[in-house]
């Protein structure tokens, strides 16, 4: 019962007793609930302003940046999460804002910055559920920009902690090839398709990696190829 918890929290801040900051904290994530973002985001402020040495400020600076990232206000949300980044250093939160800041950049297009934000993690809180969280941003910027070697090469780059099992390379050789074919750019398609078939004779994705690429071939009214690709 959101409704009824903001009104009790309201009391108590409008009664000005120790726990203020507490009772504005726990009325935001109610708004939040709400889906009331930007009376959300007026209330952490109240914190942020009034009560600089309160227990939940770091709290409420994340909190913030997410709302300001569900409302795609992204410069915003970055600029609450590189405020933990780079003056809470120590907070349990700087994992948390590091992986939403390679999320960002990620949905931004943007994979380097991606990569470093989330590359950081890996390396800073190895084997944290941030860090996995981390691993599977990374593995989406590789596979989405055809660097899939490039993602293995990383994985094993970080030792026994981390590995990509011949099923998985298998998928994700295939998905980034696809990509580049479902993206309309079959001259890039036809050679990603043919590394494919050349590294996994035995391939879970064969059928499909031939076929798309006799489509592709027949476009460029390669006939003869694009014969071999249906056979």
């Amino acid at each position: 019962r959101y409704q009824q918890a903001i009104e009790n929290y309201d009391r108590t801040i409008a009664a000005g007793q120790p726990d203020v900051d507490y009772a504005l904290f726990q009325k935001g994530i109610s708004l939040g609930v709400l889906k009331r973002y930007e009376e959300k985001i007026n209330i952490l402020g109240r914190i942020l302003m009034d009560f600089p040495g309160s227990n939940y400020m770091v709290d409420a600076l994340y909190e913030t940046g997410r709302s300001y990232f569900i409302l795609q206000q992204s410069e915003n949300a970055i600029s609450y999460y590189l405020k933990i980044v780079n003056e809470q250093p120590l907070s349990s939160y700087v994992s948390k804002a590091l992986v939403q800041l390679g999320l960002i950049y990620y949905n931004e297009n943007m994979p380097e910055r991606s990569l470093a934000y989330y590359k950081r993690v890996v390396t800073e809180f190895p084997g944290s559920p941030d860090a996995n969280d981390a691993l599977l941003g990374i593995k989406n910027v590789y596979v989405e920009n055809n660097q899939v070697d490039e993602y293995f090469a990383y994985v094993q780059s970080l030792g026994g902690d981390v590995d990509i099992t011949i099923d998985e390379q298998d998928s994700l050789s295939y998905l980034a090839a696809e990509n580049i074919y479902l993206n309309g750019d079959c001259e890039g398609a036809i050679p990603a398709f043919e590394n494919y078939i050349r590294d996994f004779e035995s391939g879970a994705y064969l059928v499909n990696a031939h076929f798309y690429k006799a489509e592709c071939q027949l476009k460029a009214e390669d006939h003869l190829e694009a014969l071999a690709s249906l056979n």
